[in-house]
């Protein structure tokens, strides 16, 4: 650290970054409060994506209990084959939330004339969706925590470090100037003294 120059432009520039830490402190503070908040939804999101999810299977358990979900989901060959995403943009940090999917064609098996076969294949479609969103929610808060992390360093940079810093420093800089300006006063009375 530089030392310290005990002096009235120095004390100015101090003032100043005093000034300028305490204007950046709210700014961060409400982007740590949004993140907070988009975190706590997205949280909210993947509680609802988990029961949606555990619907959906216990759906296909009770309705059509001859197949297995992820059994026959490998014998049909059913993958995503496309996703395509929007952004979305959360207190400066950029994150994706899906806007459509495509699936690929699945093998026909030889027992889609059952009237099950299309409602158990759109119940797949759904629970592959479902696992999408799950994984790309998680993405999202794993990319706001950071973001979060490194809000919270900067605003305990400002009101730990910096602002408790440039306060100290104003006040050794005005000990020092009030110290030369007694000093000044008890000079010139002593010459005046003398002069006379």
């Amino acid at each position: 650290m530089t030392k310290l120059l005990l002096s009235k432009s120095t004390l100015t520039q101090q003032k100043n970054n005093l000034a300028s830490y305490k204007k950046f402190v709210p700014a961060l503070d409400l982007k740590r409060q949004q993140l907070r908040l988009a975190i706590k939804e997205l949280e909210r999101k993947i509680d609802d994506v988990n029961r949606d999810h555990d619907q959906a299977v216990n759906w296909l358990h009770g309705n059509i209990p001859m197949v297995s979900v992820y059994s026959m989901a490998d014998d049909l060959n059913l993958r995503v084959i496309d996703v395509e995403y929007r952004p979305w943009v959360v207190a400066g940090s950029k994150l994706k939330m899906i806007d459509s999917i495509r699936y690929s064609q699945p093998n026909t098996p030889i027992n889609a004339e059952f009237f099950w076969y299309f409602r158990y294949l759109q119940q797949l479609q759904t629970i592959l969706r479902l696992q999408l969103e799950l994984r790309v929610l998680k993405e999202n808060i794993l990319i706001l925590t950071a973001a979060l992390k490194k809000v919270t360093q900067r605003v305990n940079l400002f009101e730990k470090i910096l602002i408790p810093e440039a306060v100290e420093n104003i006040r050794k800089i005005q000990i020092y100037l009030g110290d030369r300006a007694r000093e000044a006063v008890v000079t010139s009375k002593i010459a005046k003294s003398r002069h006379k």
